[in-house]
């Protein structure tokens, strides 16, 4: 090749092309961002839209179904989603991955735009509201602030106006959530039966509290030279100011406040809650934006804590809660020190069968280039440092010296031949350049079409494939400039060889009897492919029996989206009955984190209630899973793995009552891998749709295969109906309006004015005590005041109102705009979503009745639609590879004699799974399957392409010619193998993430080992049955 004869001819120009790649992926290598995973822009919109004094019924009738039929035509959406519950319609959108946020966010404001006519207006407290997030947008750490002395509102509002403008001034961060209580208010609860005493209304304590706290502009003083501002200062800001406020006067008796109530300083809201290992407090969420460093931002929050830690008020404290990039840390430092043991290992072989310390140089040089020169590439593309561009990294070192070691056994073998170095490297790349440029192009064509998947999994093996394809284009550039110039100058001439042993290495080398052992494999392997080239029925039987076994054992694989990963954390989410008042559930929560605490291995616990909901996030202390330590396991039985404790756990939580806990675990790409959710919908009544949830469930549970379902239905929720008599409401001089309002604010209270505390204002509420809205009843005892301006009366609601109650849903739900019933189902141990999958669609054709239809959701149906996705990539790389090879042949017989060693080595890769502990048909292992197509591949361009080349000088038959070609190929070929097996170990150790790892490394070691053994024999047998016996007359080099 013209190129690398150049080189050879020009070493300083080869190093200058070499140089130019290390520089350059020094300068991607340094900018390139950190993250877990890469960043996907997938799109999630909530409309939000409220309307007062109304049940679900009316909200998804005259709010969610306007909503939805509105933007049903948006392009890009995914799925249309809502909840209707009292007061409040919430409509979930989720876009495409690829939909940009501002696009989607346009779209959906025109068209609400559109619909407002539709909507009560009149009846809305607010606009719709539309809430933006994004898939990626989760915190990264999570802080707890607890005090002894303060309570929660002094920690909420210390939190809010301190800490968060501090962590917010930390590069990168997005977000910052306060949670776990809220600010304070004061509280002015009177006494109706007090108030009717006096002839007092409600609305006489509003009137009376805004006339006297206020704060108003009076108006200017000017003087000759200035002007002044003059302002009108009449606050309230103790409860005691309050209570003193003059109401009326009853006959000359002057009716205050504390007369007929009581006024406190308490929290806004008292449906939320935070503990930290059962400690009160308020939680102080992270949240990064997308493209930042999480690492860095943790380590400017740590530092920024040291500060902080020392001004805080009183006894409060303030810890790490929850922090997820420390097991990001640890899984990418993993991966980091695979690919140094992967290097090492690599090294070894190369030594091992080069005997030269000079010579083995050679390849390994290819290491450092490809690897820092690909970084450039993941710069200018926009990719990051992740998980899976490291993987990409660790199968690159075993990748990227395969064709400097084709190049230089080529080389050698041509020096060991009589020719001086440079004869040999100009002689050698010529001969092999052509298999060099066809290995490299058939192993980059194998990603092509892994962008042309859709959703998630696409998003995260295009990094993954452009990375490894990348540094093995480089890999390929490399052989044919740098390293054939290498072979020139370093390797020794032939007689050199044979007087001069003295080195270290050299006696090293020789004390291994390398070159013995592989003579001896070299005549064996000859003897016995010449005997299976003479006995094709045979081999090829064997084969075919190998190759069936193969698809009966992948067919009794299992299926998942993404293997589970010991993150050594794990949550737990429970569900309170929907009528549930905080106490009830912050005393069930009690028991539940009474559980936790008696484990020595949980390091640290946050609960957070927003009644009825209850999220726990749990630490475990550190995993140590060196062999000392697992042993000292097996005979001490302490430092249970996450998984045991999971278990036990959930064994437990079957005895509690009130609550419905429910474990989660962590999977790849953030998804639950325990978790499979689903909808039950149909144009039926809510009270129908539940009832065919129920019967599902059931069976679900029989089935043996979950742990656990919670379905989001209840139809038990009993509610009441105020019906208003209009004609009696008419002679008070009122309208229905006028007494629906009264109501609700009479129930809910009602924000009057501000008043401040340490320089900050807060708002002021005026309710009736709660032990009067205790039970339907009550409300007949409000009076409200009636008639007219001269002859006002207080009229009991008991007049003007009737009470029925009603069952009815607390919420009604819609999916793709039908009614619906969600479910999530935890699976048992040794199961997997593939499994649940079948399972549930059979359970569903049994049970559910005509008209009623099962879909499934959310993670699991990406899981059905990507592994679709991927099936077609799949295929797409086999044609790819095939057409690329057809190309570079210029024949269609060639490339399928080379691709016939592909379904072989694509067994050997299911058989490693289905050794492998948990091993699993997963977005890991699929992509090693893909890689095996690639590598393998390889082996059969050397055998071919050398095979072709021998019957074109000699006019050898195609056995004669294959026979030889196998022989002469077999060293390169066992190097590369060694060298990609060995690559790919470090894959199988232990460590943070290993789960995902393990996957993706048996497959390529498995596929690659016997892959290669059938390459070896299957390939040379079909080049004898297909290759035409006739000389060809024309064979392409490159």
């Amino acid at each position: 090749m013209k190129l690398s004869e150049t080189c050879i001819e020009r070493p300083v120009l080869s190093w200058v092309f070499t140089l130019v790649l290390i520089l350059m992926g020094f300068v991607g290598l340094f900018r390139l961002p950190v993250q877990k995973y890469p960043s996907i822009e997938n799109v999630f919109l909530t409309i939000e839209t409220q309307m007062p004094g109304v049940g679900p019924d009316i909200v998804e009738s005259q709010i969610t179904r306007h909503i939805e039929d509105s933007i049903a035509g948006i392009e890009g959406i995914e799925t249309i989603s809502s909840v209707s519950s009292s007061e409040e319609s919430k409509v979930y959108i989720e876009f495409r991955p690829g939909r940009s946020m501002e696009d989607a966010l346009n779209d959906v404001r025109d068209r609400l735009a559109r619909v407002k006519e539709k909507l009560p207006q009149p009846n809305l407290r607010t606009e719709p509201m539309i809430l933006r997030s994004r898939s990626d947008e989760r915190p990264i750490m999570s802080l707890a602030l607890t005090s002894n002395q303060m309570d929660s509102s002094e920690l909420y509002d210390y939190a809010e106006n301190e800490i968060k403008k501090d962590l917010e001034s930390i590069a990168g961060i997005a977000r910052i959530d306060v949670s776990g209580a809220s600010s304070y208010v004061m509280k002015v609860d009177v006494d109706p039966i007090l108030m009717a005493g006096h002839k007092i209304n409600i609305s006489d304590v509003r009137d009376a509290i805004s006339s006297q706290n206020f704060e108003a502009p009076a108006g200017r003083i000017e003087s000759k030279n200035k002007q002044y501002n003059v302002t009108t200062v009449a606050d309230l800001n103790k409860p005691r100011d309050f209570e003193e406020v003059i109401v009326s006067t009853d006959k000359g008796r002057i009716i205050k406040i504390k007369d007929i109530g009581k006024v406190s300083l308490d929290a806004d809201d008292k449906r939320t809650r935070m503990a930290f290992n059962g400690k009160t407090g308020v939680r102080i969420a992270v949240t990064k934006q997308s493209n930042a460093n999480p690492l860095q931002i943790a380590e400017d929050i740590k530092s920024k804590l040291l500060l902080i830690s020392k001004r805080l008020p009183k006894d409060a404290q303030i810890q790490i809660a929850n922090d997820t990039t420390t097991y990001i840390s640890k899984s990418i430092n993993s991966v980091y020190l695979s690919i140094i043991e992967a290097s090492i290992l690599v090294i070894l072989v190369v030594f091992l069968f080069l005997k030269s310390a000079k010579a083995s140089l050679i390849p390994l040089v290819t290491i450092p280039v490809s690897i820092i020169g690909v970084a450039f590439l993941m710069y200018i593309l926009g990719y990051t440092i992740n998980i899976f561009t490291l993987f990409a990294l660790v199968l690159a070192v075993g990748l990227v010296v395969d064709d400097a070691i084709v190049v230089l056994e080529n080389i050698h073998r041509h020096i060991h031949d009589g020719y001086s170095p440079y004869e040999a490297s100009i002689k050698g790349i010529r001969e092999i350049g052509f298999s060099v440029v066809a290995m490299t192009l058939t192993l980059v064509a194998v990603y092509l079409p892994i962008p042309l998947g859709s959703g998630k999994i696409a998003k995260f093996f295009t990094e993954f494939a452009i990375t490894l394809a990348g540094s093995v284009l480089l890999s390929g550039f490399i052989a044919l400039t740098l390293s054939p110039m290498m072979c020139s100058k370093l390797l020794k001439p032939n007689n050199s060889n044979k007087t001069k042993q003295n080195g270290r290495w050299e006696k090293f080398s020789n004390a291994v009897s390398i070159d013995v052992f592989l003579e001896r494999l070299e005549n064996s392997y000859h003897r016995t492919l010449k005997h299976a080239l003479d006995e094709k029925k045979s081999v090829i039987t064997f084969s075919i029996i190998v190759f069936l076994s193969g698809i009966w054992v992948f067919s009794s694989l299992r299926s998942e989206y993404f293997p589970e990963e010991d993150t050594r954390s794990f949550g737990i989410e429970a569900h309170a009955p929907p009528s549930a008042t905080l106490e009830y559930t912050e005393k069930h929560l009690k028991h539940i984190d009474s559980i936790l605490s008696t484990y020595p291995e949980i390091e640290r616990r946050i609960s957070s209630i927003i009644n009825p909901n209850v999220d726990i996030s749990v630490e475990l202390t550190e995993d140590d899973s060196s062999i000392i330590k697992s042993i000292g396991r097996m005979f001490t039985g302490q430092g249970r793995s996450t998984q045991e404790i999971i278990e036990e756990l959930t064994a437990r939580f079957k005895n509690i009552t009130g609550l419905e806990p429910r474990i989660q675990t962590g999977g790849a790409g953030g998804s639950d891998s325990n978790l499979v959710s689903f909808v039950v919908r149909g144009n039926k009544e809510t009270y129908a749709l539940s009832g065919s949830v129920k019967e599902l469930t059931n069976a679900l549970l029989s089935s043996g295969m979950i742990r656990g379902v919670r379905a989001r239905s209840s139809v038990d929720n009993e509610d009441y109906i105020l019906t208003l008599n209009r004609d009696k409401i008419a002679n008070i001089q009122k309208t229905p309006r006028e007494i629906s309002d009264f109501i609700r604010y009479l129930l809910k209270g009602e924000k009057t004015g501000k008043f401040k505390k340490d320089n900050k204002q807060y708002d002021v509420n005026v309710q009736v005590f709660s032990e009067y809205k205790s039970s339907p009843d009550d409300i007949l005892k409000f009076y409200i005041r009636g008639g007219t301006p001269k002859d006002p009366n207080l009229i009991p609601l008991s007049e003007l109102i009737s009470i029925d109650s009603r069952t009815s849903p607390p919420e009604i739900q819609r999916h793709n705009r039908t009614k619906a019933e969600s479910v999530q189902a935890v699976l048992k141990k040794g199961y997997t979503v593939g499994d649940a999958i079948t399972k549930i669609r059979q359970i569903a054709d049994e049970t559910l009745q005509e008209g009623v239809y099962l879909d499934f959701t959310g993670e699991t149906q990406r899981f059905i639609t990507e592994s679709k996705s991927m099936q077609l990539v799949f295929m797409l790389s086999l044609c790819f590879i095939y057409l690329v090879l057809a190309a570079q042949f210029e024949s269609w017989r060639d490339p399928f004699i080379i691709f016939i060693s592909v379904p072989l080595s694509l067994v050997g890769g299911v058989y490693a799974l289905n050794y492998l502990e948990r091993g699993t048909l997963n977005m890991f292992s699929f992509i090693g399957f893909i890689t095996l197509i690639g590598l393998i591949t390889k082996h059969g361009i050397l055998i071919v392409d050398f095979a072709n080349k021998i019957r074109k000088s000699s006019n050898e038959s195609a056995k004669i010619a294959v026979l030889k070609a196998s022989q002469m190929r077999l060293r390169p070929i066992l190097m590369t193998t060694l060298a990609m097996v060995l690559g790919a170990v470090p894959l199988m150790f232990g460590g943070a993430g290993n789960e995902n790892r393990r996957q993706l490394g048996a497959v390529i070691i498995g596929g690659m080992s016997l892959g290669t053994i059938f390459t070896l024999y299957i390939v040379p047998l079909v080049y004898t049955l297909i290759s035409s016996n006739k000389v060809k007359k024309k064979i392409f080099s490159s």
